[in-house]
């Protein structure tokens, strides 16, 4: 029935659902066209597939987004897959796509549920919660030992009033593996220090970067984790106006934006997610759940604490 919808022979169809590289890409759509038009949902199989990475139209990509889209993007061809952009506002689209699954690197916390009203596509999320029974799973960085190091080491180093300022907001925190506003006053409660809670400071609509840091400072804060990279670059901004330098005056401790962290002045300690074992998990997981395997869970993937010269014993 494709085949006489889009004027092409069986085998033709055949070779687009499994992505035979020979089609033309007019052909291609004329399948999928006619394969749309008849109700018929399309996956493409065998062994070059097809991948979205969905992410964000209207967010900037960021420090996080661009790491792992890199990885991803040199995973895909390594394969010899091929990748496309969904974008998570347009997901209707994913009907006339001949896709195999996704991956994506975009925190949207109503991911999960738009994206089961539009397909039944495997997905595979980078930090984001999973919801296995609409067939989505999540790789993420395995952050508790991770940060417990972190902390570690800046108590032995005698600090004790840390301050966290993060770049996402409180709603968006909350659905993430990385959930950090609940982490890191856990963690710090394991040092003694149980009024964590106040030295969090989330990126709630309308609070300026600038007063949002003024009020960690008065807090009397000795050392500062800041999440992502691209808003600790904005902190340091920040600090040099007010005469606060790094680290003499404050420890500055970020998420790792590789090229650029390294090279700041001062070089910035960094907690590095390991994004290429990420990125062939994600991968790895995907093509398992193509395949119809079930007996798939999320992966935890170990991260690692770079020490530099923003760090340093008060």
């Amino acid at each position: 029935m494709v085949a006489r919808a889009a004027g092409v022979s069986q085998a033709t169809v055949s070779r687009v659902l499994n992505n035979h590289p020979a089609v033309d890409e007019r052909t291609r759509h004329a399948v999928l066209a006619a394969a749309a038009s008849l109700g018929y949902s399309v996956r493409i199989r065998g062994k070059h597939l097809r991948v979205g990475i969905v992410m964000s139209k209207n967010t900037p990509i960021g420090s996080y987004q661009a790491m792992a889209l890199s990885a991803l993007k040199t995973d895909v061809y390594r394969r010899s897959w091929q990748l496309e952009i969904v974008f998570n506002e347009d997901l209707a689209v994913l009907g006339s796509r001949a896709l195999s699954g996704a991956v994506s690197i975009s925190g949207d916390r109503d991911l999960n549920c738009r994206w089961s009203e539009f397909t039944t596509l495997p997905l595979v999320r980078f930090a984001a919660r999973s919801s296995h029974s609409d067939n989505i799973y999540s790789v993420y960085t395995d952050e508790e030992p991770l940060w417990r190091e972190m902390l570690k080491k800046l108590h032995d180093l005698g600090h004790r009033r840390i301050g966290l300022l993060l770049r996402r907001t409180r709603s968006a925190d909350s659905v993430l593996y990385e959930n950090y506003g609940e982490l890191f006053p856990r963690l710090m409660a394991g040092f003694g220090l149980a009024d964590a809670e106040e030295f969090v400071s989330y990126g709630e609509a309308g609070i300026p970067l600038a007063e949002r840091l003024d009020s960690l400072l008065v807090r009397g804060v000795t050392a500062l984790v800041v999440i992502p990279c691209d808003t600790a670059l904005e902190v340091c901004a920040e600090l040099r106006k007010r005469g606060i330098r790094i680290p003499d005056d404050l420890s500055l401790i970020t998420r790792d934006f590789a090229g650029v962290a390294e090279f700041w002045d001062p070089p910035l300690t960094v907690l590095r997610p390991d994004y290429a074992a990420m990125s062939a998990s994600a991968l790895d997981l995907l093509e398992r759940l193509v395949r119809g395997e079930r007996d798939v869970e999320d992966i935890a993937i170990p991260g690692t604490l770079i020490l530099r010269e923003s760090v340093r014993r008060i």
